[in-house]
């Protein structure tokens, strides 16, 4: 690989400042140890064009020469502190963050307070040296700023570092903050294009469990099948028949319940399993089902609704996770 002058020394740099600043929390508020500021390329021009202006004031004795160069270089120096001063004591807060799927942009939104009795002009949030939004605060007033980022795999997406900036007032100086919030991100699997039938349940060949909850009617008899409930079978009509069992067959009152059982996935990749199972819950979803799911270690009751389909992708997102990257998404 290529060796880069710029880039080691931009890693080093970002490790400094993340072990001078450490984790930041949610309200984090910019100190000013901790807005840096320097030159932009319009103020490096503005630097050399003053020290062109003082030479040859002085190789002409030019008095009016002097007066102009010193009053520029005196309105840089004012611009200096404005903008440094404009990103210190600014405040900055976690936003809810929506769960996506593997593939798809999530966005961060971060509520920023301005608790000064002054304006703040041009602040912008910049993730990976792109630039998102740029708004200006109001005295005593917020903001809703955001940045997205692109998500590749399933569990908990973690941006890492973003950055505050300014460049008011003349576009001179660039202040800005590096911020280390412990923000994530929950990424649900991305669903199969092409799924298989749903495999039959332990209960029955069709993919379909009943719950028997006393409110059935009887509709008849049919011949036993394999995985069927010894409580179902109909023993005496079973002992006029020379072989095999009757099973008695209800409807009216059960609820048709989908089970999707990872372990009835054979012959399938962890990651493929996953993103099946996750088609089969949004279609489930999409038409109304209840459904249950079933995961090594962790089981799912049958429901349906908003709040059940979330804790089944949940179960997706994080399977496979150690109790303590859990606890974060919780």
């Amino acid at each position: 690989m290529r060796f880069s002058p710029t880039g080691y020394i931009r890693k080093r740099a970002q490790a400094w400042a993340r072990r001078r600043q450490g984790m930041d929390g949610s309200p984090v508020a910019l100190e000013k140890r901790r807005v840096y500021i320097l030159p932009t390329r319009a103020g490096i021009v503005f630097g050399s064009m003053l020290f062109a202006m003082l030479l040859g004031s002085m190789n002409y004795s030019n008095s009016m020469g002097f007066v102009l160069t010193f009053f520029l270089g005196g309105l840089a120096l004012v611009s200096m502190h404005h903008c440094h001063r404009n990103l210190e004591g600014l405040v900055l807060r976690l936003g809810k963050v929506e769960p996506v799927f593997a593939g798809q942009q999530t966005t961060f939104l971060l509520f920023t307070e301005n608790r000064a009795r002054t304006h703040r002009f041009g602040i912008t949030i910049h993730y990976k040296g792109k630039p998102f939004s740029r708004t200006d605060i109001p005295a005593d007033g917020s903001a809703l700023m955001s940045f997205t980022a692109a998500t590749t795999s399933r569990g908990l997406f973690r941006p890492g570092r973003f950055g505050v900036s300014t460049t008011y007032p003349f576009g001179l100086y660039r202040a800005w903050a590096w911020m280390h919030m412990d923000m994530a991100c929950l990424v649900y699997p991305k669903p199969a294009e092409q799924v298989p039938e749903l495999p039959p349940a332990p209960a029955d060949s069709g993919g379909l469990l009943l719950d028997e909850s006393g409110q059935d009617d009887f509709s008849g008899l049919r011949d036993y099948r394999l995985g069927d409930a010894p409580r179902h079978i109909a023993w005496k009509a079973s002992a006029r028949l020379a072989e095999g069992f009757l099973v008695k067959q209800f409807h009216g009152g059960g609820t048709v319940q989908r089970v999707f059982d990872f372990d009835q996935l054979v012959h399938v990749e962890t990651e493929l399993r996953l993103a099946i199972l996750c088609r089969w819950i949004i279609d489930a979803d999409r038409n109304v089902e209840n459904y249950a799911l079933h995961l090594p270690g962790e089981q799912i009751g049958s429901g349906q609704g908003g709040e059940h389909r979330k804790k089944c992708l949940e179960a997706l997102a994080l399977f496979g996770s150690t109790p303590a990257q859990t606890r974060m998404a919780a």
